[in-house]
């Protein structure tokens, strides 16, 4: 079945339920909410503001998308690559982000509250720019934040048991309440870092710096 998707300028583009080819395209406030596009290629396109609420993005290929402000909420991307992706204030409230990939993409201020993970495959976020993103509550158990900027970001409550931070630049980021039993903070940049009741059991502050 044919779906037409409009951009905020009007012009039409039709797609199918499930694999589409959509890259280097202006889709800017497109609306894809509810579809199904399990394994679809949006590399390289102007997603900002695009509507991706409830749809299944699983597999999706964002590498290189510009999506920022964009809406993921209830959306299904377990095994997505947002690879170098700019996805500035966008919203990944709640979801499942098992085996989802955001090497160093630019996630400033972007939001993962309450996210989850239900697979065995941890999110990867090595590399990538959280600067002020709100991650609070999160369940992020064994993500990868190396190298990552994760200056004044929220992690207040987040579940980060066995996640590393290595080389990561955590000034000013709050961990209130955080589950960190075996994190890795080797070589990281604690600066002004908060950790107010956080658990701190068998935490890696090797060569850190405070």
């Amino acid at each position: 079945m044919n779906i037409e998707i409009k951009n905020k300028e009007g012009k039409v583009f039709s797609i199918e339920e499930g694999h589409n080819y959509l890259t280097d395209l202006n889709l800017c406030k497109a609306n894809f909410s509810n579809l199904n596009l399990e394994g679809s290629f949006f590399s390289c396109s102007d997603l900002t503001e695009a509507n991706f609420s409830h749809a299944n993005l699983t597999e999706c290929d964002f590498n290189r998308a510009y999506s920022p402000y964009a809406n993921f909420e209830g959306a299904d991307i377990r095994g997505a690559a947002f690879d170098e992706s700019y996805c500035m204030g966008a919203d990944f409230t709640g979801i499942d982000l098992t085996g989802v990939n955001f090497q160093s993409a630019y996630l400033k201020q972007a939001v993962f509250a309450k996210a989850i993970l239900r697979g065995a495959t941890n999110p990867f976020f090595e590399n990538a720019c959280l600067q002020e993103a709100n991650l609070s509550e999160a369940v992020l158990t064994g993500g990868d934040f190396d190298g990552a900027d994760l200056s004044h970001a929220n992690f207040k409550g987040a579940d980060l048991r066995g996640a590393d931070f290595d080389s990561a630049c955590c000034i000013g980021t709050d961990f209130s309440g955080a589950d960190l039993t075996g994190a890795n903070f080797k070589y990281a940049d604690l600066k002004n870092a908060i950790f107010t009741n956080a658990i701190l059991t068998d935490v890696c502050f090797e060569d850190a710096d405070f």
